[in-house]
């Protein structure tokens, strides 16, 4: 097994995945409610003490969550060796060869995922297709974290808690059931009985 793998990649993204499905939840909550935005106070502890980050709103920590789960869609869908052909407009395989040191699901000996596996387990987890939903946070991460841009657009809540789903499922069942190897404890997550 790899060193990458073994340096908890994954469960960094697994856990972020699931605190975004929660945050936008919460969010969707307050949007339906017509509820004002929360407050937040962030709190690090340490054995060096405690430090409270008070913010007016909520996006002190909620971008930033969000934010991550945008790339960690767009650099799953890569390791797994697919992409969103927006010509096609449709998930195809695709081997990103522009950056050698970029690392990808062969290098744990696990083929790549085809496109068709992962409309299969889309539609089985949501009866829907991924392009559906996936493409939205994908296109926020091309033109709003790339760059600054006159384009206004924002990932819907539901998008990006099918994405992170979807994309949680793909690595339990592409990485760790594929490797054999114990699937990580994700907080916030329910576990399946």
């Amino acid at each position: 097994m790899t060193e990458e793998f073994q340096s908890g990649q994954f469960e960094l993204v697994l856990h972020n995945f699931s605190l975004a499905e929660h945050v936008v939840r919460h969010l969707a909550e307050h949007v339906v409610t017509g509820d004002q935005v929360p407050t937040i106070c962030v709190t690090l502890t340490s054995r060096l003490g405690t430090v409270a980050i008070p913010g007016e709103a909520c996006g002190l920590f909620t971008t930033p969550v969000i934010h991550q789960a945008c790339v960690d869609v767009r650099r799953t869908l890569a390791f797994v060796n697919l992409r969103y052909g927006y010509k096609a407009q449709a998930i195809e395989s695709h081997v990103d060869t522009r950056h050698d040191d970029n690392w990808n699901i062969n290098e744990l000996g696990i083929s790549s995922v085809s496109p068709e596996t992962l409309v299969a387990l889309s539609e089985e987890l949501f009866g829907r297709r991924p392009e559906e939903f996936i493409v939205d946070m994908l296109h926020y991460v091309d033109k709003q974290l790339a760059h600054f841009t006159r384009t206004a657009h924002q990932p819907k809540f539901e998008s990006i808690e099918r994405s992170c789903i979807l994309m949680t499922e793909l690595i339990l069942r592409h990485v760790y059931d594929a490797l054999g190897v114990q699937r990580p404890r994700i907080p916030l997550r329910k576990e399946e009985s």
